[in-house]
């Protein structure tokens, strides 16, 4: 595989969202409000990331926030719409995490089947809860 020119982390999810997620969140819930960040734990939130962030959590990835009624009326479906036709990859990096064999630890892999993506689609209150 070809190592893609690397591209901060912020503006790798920023271009995510833009180019493959809205599309299809407008497909799976037309009109509904949200909004989409990259929140939490990584190099890239603070703006740290370099080419070598890639070897674990780091890749195509953010948070879709709706209010709880609308996370319960089209979560799941916008989440199985994504697995199943999200680009493989995007920008040189593949779309699909795979486990990395410690814990919850994902990491960048390629595959032929649905993408096990990290677009998290959950509202403010239980995001920031957990």
């Amino acid at each position: 595989m070809i190592t893609p020119s690397f591209i901060p982390g912020l503006e790798l999810s920023q271009r995510f969202y833009c180019e493959a997620v809205r599309p299809l969140l407008d497909e799976a819930a037309p009109g509904v409000s949200h909004s989409a960040a990259r929140l939490g734990s990584g190099s890239e939130v603070l703006g740290f990331d370099t080419a070598r962030s890639a070897d674990h959590e780091w890749g195509p990835r953010l948070q879709i926030f709706l209010c709880s009624q609308d996370v319960t009326r089209y979560g799941a479906r916008i989440t199985a719409l994504l697995s199943e036709r999200l680009p493989k990859t995007f920008r040189g990096y593949p779309t699909h995490f795979a486990p990395a064999g410690e814990g919850d630890i994902r990491v960048m892999r390629t595959t032929d089947g649905p993408v096990h993506h990290r677009v998290e689609v959950t509202d403010p209150g239980t995001w920031f809860t957990a």
